[in-house]
């Protein structure tokens, strides 16, 4: 293609493309001024609300063991793994999936 025939084709390309009149988000700009730092946790209180929590989920756990059912056992081992924060207990849920092994020998 000679170069005139490039520069009218980039010139109709430019003509024929519009701008779309999208309204405004309702988020704002919240999430593109978005800081890491902001996200950390920085008070003792959280602190000791998570490591609280953690301990409540490990209660529930090694409660599990005393449960009579293994659906319900697999169930919550299942939802702390989706939730990705199974890594906090990992020896808690092997010691259910073992006791579950030697119990129903799954």
């Amino acid at each position: 293609m000679p170069t005139s025939q490039v520069s009218q084709v980039s010139d109709n390309a430019r003509e024929i493309r519009r701008t779309a009149e999208f309204p405004p988000s309702i988020w704002g700009d919240r999430f593109i001024n978005y800081n890491s730092e902001q996200a950390e946790i920085h008070n003792a209180s959280q602190l000791q609300e998570i490591e609280e929590l953690k301990e409540e989920v490990r209660k529930e756990l090694l409660a599990a063991v005393n449960n009579s059912l293994p659906k319900p056992q697999l169930d919550f081992i299942d939802a702390i793994e989706r939730l990705d924060v199974g890594y906090h207990f990992e020896t808690e849920i092997q010691q259910v999936l073992q006791h579950l092994y030697n119990t129903y020998q799954l």
